[in-house]
């Protein structure tokens, strides 16, 4: 039924726009990884498709970023731990 209609799924999609979404994705990838092997109490929640932590687990891994400038200059800590 989808296939059988022959419209484009969201925005117009050029070489550039693809590129910068493939690079954000493997970013974000690679930050969330890096969460999981660094901190512990973090989770991969397959049903919901993203980082799991407990409170505790975040205010840790807050505090070790807050105390190591090289982390805290990290783009994505704040946009993956508030949203």
């Amino acid at each position: 039924m989808l296939l059988e209609r022959n419209h484009q799924m969201g925005g117009f999609k050029t070489p550039d726009a693809c590129k910068s979404r493939w690079q954000r994705l493997q970013r974000d990838y690679k930050f969330a990884r890096e969460l999981l092997e660094t901190f512990p109490g973090f989770t991969w929640d397959r049903n919901e498709h993203r980082l799991s932590a407990s409170q505790a687990a975040w205010a840790a891994a807050d505090a070790k970023v807050s105390s190591n400038s090289a982390i805290s200059n990290r783009a994505g800590v704040d946009r993956i731990h508030t949203g």
